[in-house]
């Protein structure tokens, strides 16, 4: 075979050695944006505007909730800028740092954006919103294109493969990126802006770094330090190119870059006494104590470890075959692992080979090595073994590592184009990557729809977070919302009882989800409203009030524990006066409650006894089990309640 730089040829696993230098034309070579690049770049944006477009006419869903609609710095403009740097990034929508998950978050420039967006309409626009968030990814699409397509030119890979080959292998790591269904979420979601922006900056100042690793001029050193800043403020992934970058210019360059060392550090320090100065210094060890901010939280170490390495081992299947998806991985839509679980044994033996040919094919100096690297360190501050992400796993987790997969994948074209050893060579690997880019154009197009608003989203994670108690309460919520807002009383009805089964499920899950219960108990006394079905109202009430009697809690300063759920119970009392259903069911909650280990019910079943008691006075049944209750708490005074 002809080793003319020109001559197609996708061997590229063969690379010259250590000792064989770059050519003069390679080092001087600048990147050209000619013609072909332009046509590649429209392209890129077609798929992206083609793919997403319905978007823009969607509204907000999800953590937009908190990054924009009632955030008050975002709500403030161009005035909010400052608030939104000089803050942790929930403050905005708390009023004060939260510090609900280990390390806290920090990710103003996002924030700023919308602050931006505000300043300049004047109100809030989801549209524009929107439409910035598509061509950010389109322009990262873009720019991992140029990227590749200057570091192919200027490496082994060009006098290996040839100038079209190499272009080609650019563009297709480029559009397969661009179509992957897994960064739906990321783009049409607003809020994953921080996701997009993260990327493009590291995208950009790696580009930066390894120009001046060609060049040597300190002005692309300072530049690419100033984005990688950027990148830092976006979303803390970024941290992960402080190796990334030193190891890509070591990889195609063969030199160890020293003062990139020194920038990357020095601009790490910067961000970090940054970061610390404004929301503290994180504490790793924290423990989050509600089981939607940490998911592991009612596992042992080996099934915590074991649940992790399951979840990472599913990403490379979604990587592949991006089906199901869904928004919501949220206790338990993953389920508690074990080390003799068989899917587990394979995430290990996966992952160790993946690690084990990583390392032989960079010492090869083969680029599926560099991929599989690359690959590994930007997945290890999302895969919740370095610090808890308050869920199992998410599709917007790896929008930076699917980088590495796109690379892996789109060598895998050139190969099997250059093994048929076809007389058209280019045509063979478009009809190849036709066959990948197709079904994940349209998987993707079709997801982008569940993003118009909080009941198609909550409708599309089922089937995929059917064991998703937060899933299950936040599409019992979207029902409920949508009957609340619906005049017909039999429309009304029909949307409560198709909402029902999705939050009686989630208390099911995790009976002592609040949220859950609260939403339980809303649409049960909603159903009853309409219906008048006292035996089955009680009986799910009950459910309550043996899961979470303590439901949006009050002091109202009287002395008395008083709570959402009680104070419902005492407005009950007087709808339904001596009626013997009503009676049974306080008789039966009490017992319930006094015959179970939870001590943090107790006090309130002391509260329920009395409002029992308010209707059935000298009750033996329910005197008996608040005297069972007062010597459980250490109390000696018989039917009278104690505070907290």
């Amino acid at each position: 075979m002809s080793k003319k730089k020109n001559t197609p040829n996708t061997k590229i696993s063969k690379i010259p050695s250590k000792s064989q230098s770059l050519t003069s034309e390679i080092v001087h070579y600048k990147p050209k944006l000619d013609k072909p690049f332009w046509i590649k770049s429209l392209i890129l944006l077609v798929f992206v505007f083609g793919i997403y477009h319905s978007a823009i006419k969607y509204g907000y869903v999800l953590d937009d909730l908190i990054a924009i609609e009632e955030n008050s710095f975002t709500k403030k403009g161009f005035s909010g800028i400052i608030d939104h740097l000089t803050s942790e990034s929930m403050t905005g929508y708390f009023g004060e740092q939260k510090n609900l998950l280990p390390g806290n978050r920090y990710r103003p420039l996002s924030l700023v954006s919308f602050s931006l967006e505000y300043g300049f309409a004047g109100k809030l626009n989801p549209s524009v919103s929107h439409f910035i968030n598509i061509l950010l990814y389109g322009l990262t699409c873009i720019l991992i294109f140029l990227t590749f397509r200057f570091i192919f030119f200027t490496s082994f890979v060009k006098e290996k493969i040839g100038n079209s080959q190499v272009e080609l292998l650019a563009f297709l790591i480029a559009i397969i990126f661009t179509v992957h269904p897994l960064h739906v979420e990321a783009v049409a979601n607003i809020k994953g802006r921080d996701e997009i922006m993260c990327l493009l900056f590291s995208i950009l100042s790696l580009y930066y770094f390894y120009k001046h690793g060609l060049a040597k001029n300190n002005k692309d050193l300072i530049i690419g330090s100033v984005v990688f800043f950027l990148a830092l403020l976006s979303k803390e992934n970024a941290i992960t190119f402080f190796l990334v970058i030193p190891l890509t210019l070591i990889f195609f360059l063969q030199k160890n870059q020293t003062k990139v060392w020194i920038y990357l550090t020095l601009t790490t320090v910067i961000y970090l006494g940054w970061r610390f100065a404004v929301s503290g210094v994180p504490s790793m060890s924290m423990q989050a104590t509600d089981l939607m901010n940490n998911p592991f939280l009612e596992m042992r170490a080996d099934q915590k470890l074991a649940t992790i390495i399951y979840t990472l081992g599913y990403y490379i299947k979604l990587f592949i075959l991006p089906h199901p998806l869904t928004h919501d991985y949220y206790p338990y839509a993953i389920g508690k692992m074990n080390f003799s679980d068989w899917q587990v044994i394979l995430s290990i033996v996966l992952y160790a080979s993946i690690a084990y040919f990583g390392f032989q094919l960079w010492k090869k100096r083969n680029l599926a090595g560099y991929a599989i690297i690359y690959y590994l360190i930007t997945l290890s501050i999302v895969s919740n073994i370095v610090i808890n992400l308050g869920t199992f796993m998410n599709d917007r987790f790896v929008f930076m590592p699917s980088l590495g997969f796109c690379i892996v994948l789109a060598m895998g074209v050139l190969w099997l184009a250059d093994l048929l050893k076809s007389k058209k060579p280019l045509l063979i690997s478009g009809l190849i990557a036709g066959a990948i880019i197709l079904p994940y154009s349209v998987k993707s197009y079709l997801r982008v729809p569940a993003w118009k608003n909080d009941l198609s989203l909550n409708r599309a994670a089922f089937p995929a977070s059917n064991n998703s108690a937060r899933a299950n309460t936040f599409m019992g919520t979207a029902l409920y919302k949508s009957a609340e807002a619906e005049k017909d009383s039999k429309q009304k009805l029909k949307l409560l009882m198709e909402a029902y089964p999705y939050v009686k499920k989630a208390i099911s899950i995790t009976p002592k989800y609040q949220s859950g219960n609260l939403m339980f108990a809303g649409i049960v006394a909603e159903i009853y409203q309409l219906n008048r079905n006292l035996n089955d109202f009680l009986a799910d009430l009950q459910i309550v009030c043996v899961n979470r009697p303590d439901i949006q809690a009050v002091n109202k300063g009287n002395g008395q524990l008083n709570s959402f759920l009680t104070d419902y119970l005492d407005y009950l009392n007087g709808t339904v006066p001596n009626n013997p259903e009503f009676v049974t069911f306080y008789e039966n909650t009490l017992d319930l409650i006094a015959n179970q280990r939870d001590k943090s019910v107790w006090p309130w079943g002391i509260r329920i006894g009395e409002l029992g008691l308010a209707i059935s006075p000298n009750n033996p049944k329910i005197i008996a089990s608040m005297n069972k209750l007062n010597s459980l708490l250490g109390k000696n005074t018989g039917l009278t309640p104690t505070s907290n």
